[in-house]
């Protein structure tokens, strides 16, 4: 995991030295937005308008484990960009399986629930838009995870503004998926299990995947295993 790690660094320094070069020498059409904390399935994009930066804390995958009533798993995640003379928007997706078990159902009961933030940070200062949703939070209620097929579905769009060349933006989200207690028979959900990757796409371009089989990037996208 640590060397993993180390290519994880390795290449938001080699993206960074890139964009270095095509500013300098105004030869690169597109700049590899970096990525942190996801040694072990990530999606990034490659974009132009400016060099977005995507960090997981906790990794961006949900396992493959048979899940049970009262079980949730959270996952928070940065994406940011240093300021641009244009808006730019960007897609949060959730590819995932939800798969029949024992008991002959999938996991019916299974929703995610979305919370995000929004800062601004200049001159080193980091200071939260309290005017953003409530008292500073957006949040999404309870949405159902039912499709029994491998699929993906948009839980968020967003766009980042015009700002000066020294102003970065940063949207923090918290991500949660839970099987909740309904006080009912859930025996029919024995056994399903759920599998979910997180993807995270920047308009202009298109999106570069990294993973442990493919540390240099691919541009097929991974299954949710």
């Amino acid at each position: 995991m640590n060397e993993n790690k180390g290519q994880a660094i390795f290449l938001s320094v080699i993206g960074i030295a890139t964009l270095l070069v095509a500013i300098v020498g105004a030869t690169f059409a597109w700049f590899s937005a970096t990525v942190q904390g996801n040694d072990d399935a990530s999606s990034i994009t490659v974009q132009a308008m400016s060099l977005a930066n995507i960090v997981f804390d906790d990794g961006n995958t949900f396992d493959d484990v048979e899940w049970l009533p009262g079980q949730s798993e959270t996952k928070t995640f940065t994406v940011s960009r240093t300021g641009a003379s244009a808006n730019q928007n960007f897609t949060v997706s959730l590819a995932y399986s939800n798969v029949a078990g024992t008991g002959g159902s999938n996991i019916s009961d299974l929703v995610y629930t979305l919370t995000k933030t929004r800062y601004t940070v200049a001159g080193g200062v980091s200071t939260q838009d309290t005017g953003f949703g409530t008292g500073g939070v957006e949040t999404v209620t309870p949405q159902a995870i039912l499709s029994t097929t491998p699929t993906t579905i948009t839980i968020d769009t967003e766009t980042f503004s015009e700002t000066d060349a020294t102003t970065n933006e940063v949207y923090v989200y918290s991500l949660t998926v839970s099987f909740p207690e309904t006080g009912s028979d859930q025996n029919a959900q024995q056994g399903a299990t759920f599998t979910g990757l997180i993807q995270v796409a920047v308009d202009g371009g298109a999106t570069t995947y990294y993973n442990y089989d493919n540390p240099t990037g691919t541009d097929t996208m991974p299954n949710a295993q």
